[in-house]
């Protein structure tokens, strides 16, 4: 589970934006925070209010708070294996199938 601010600190780098810039781009909605306010959420010591929050989201391209918060993405159960993770999980499926065990019985019509 990550905080608030390192949610925003870690979104902020991969786009490649100074606190700063980030700052200019919520001048340009309306927003008037300095980089040191988004210095103090990326440090826990404030958080931005909820607005404020979905503004910075909008930026920084944060789709899924529950993914970006969590890590995973509950709608994607292999949103946190490796590539040879889901390979396997894949395999493992397959398999499961084919044992023909585990399939679904389906319903016959009542006539």
């Amino acid at each position: 589970m990550y905080s608030i601010g390192e949610i925003i600190s870690s979104y902020r780098k991969k786009k490649g934006l100074l606190q700063q810039d980030l700052a200019d781009e919520l001048a340009k909605e309306g927003i008037t925070i300095s980089y040191k306010a988004i210095s103090n959420w990326e440090r826990n010591l404030a958080e931005p209010s909820v607005t404020i929050f979905y503004k910075v989201c909008r930026i920084l391209g944060i789709t899924n708070m529950y993914e970006a918060y969590f890590g995973v993405n509950p709608a994607d159960p292999f949103s946190s294996l490796t590539d040879e993770g889901r390979e396997k999980a894949m395999d493992y499926i397959n398999l499961l199938h084919a044992s023909g065990m585990y399939e679904k019985q389906t319903a016959t019509p009542l006539h």
